[in-house]
């Protein structure tokens, strides 16, 4: 095998004697985007839109549905436990069960949880409201059950081991120290409080 330098002429240069420019090609079948194909007739949108179903369980728990079409799925349990819900003697306990959303149930640890997830193709959030406190998945669409399955276990079955709510703790006081620290953030808090 040659060397590099002594392989011949480079391949630019013999393309470039044959073959027209690659510039001048697609400059030449270009179609602008903003006018329609002459030869092709569009085609009806096969899946219709659907509107929202809400759906009463024999639990009184609302389900509220609507079918996208799409490969993906969302999920959220939306429970009335936000900021707003808090006594005096219990201030921050959403804030704080917000940030203890994902610690071992009483069948799963924390490790099994995040595992079977991420085998379903499924990522967590937990996020809260001054109404609500929200539980959220985005899914795979056929693996929809097994992430409905791990969110009723986290949302019905917490352990609260003392070592994750350690865990728990020191994140919670790291937010409240850049709240201190940093003053948009506490505007920002008492702005999503008020």
């Amino acid at each position: 095998m040659l060397p590099f330098g002594r392989a011949g002429p480079s391949m630019v240069r013999v393309l470039g004697r044959t073959a027209p420019s690659t510039q001048k090609l697609y400059a030449s079948t270009a179609v602008p985007l903003s006018e329609p194909i002459l030869d092709v007739q569009p085609k009806e949108n096969v899946l219709k839109p659907q509107n929202v179903q809400v759906t009463t369980l024999d639990n009184g728990m609302k389900v509220a549905s609507l079918e996208t079409h799409a490969p993906t799925s969302k999920v959220g349990l939306f429970f009335e436990a936000g900021s707003r819900y808090e006594m005096q003697d219990n201030l921050g306990v959403s804030h704080f069960l917000r940030n203890a959303a994902f610690v071992s149930t009483q069948d799963r640890s924390s490790f099994k949880i995040a595992r079977q997830l991420e085998q379903c193709g499924a990522s967590l959030e937990a996020s809260n409201t001054r109404d609500h406190l929200i539980f959220a998945a985005d899914c795979k669409r056929d693996s929809i059950q097994d992430v409905l399955d791990s969110l009723a276990s986290i949302t019905t079955k917490p352990l609260y081991n003392p070592w994750e709510l350690d865990e728990v703790a020191q994140r919670v006081n790291l937010d409240l120290a850049m709240a201190a620290v940093q003053p948009q953030i506490s505007k920002l808090i008492l702005d999503v409080v008020n």
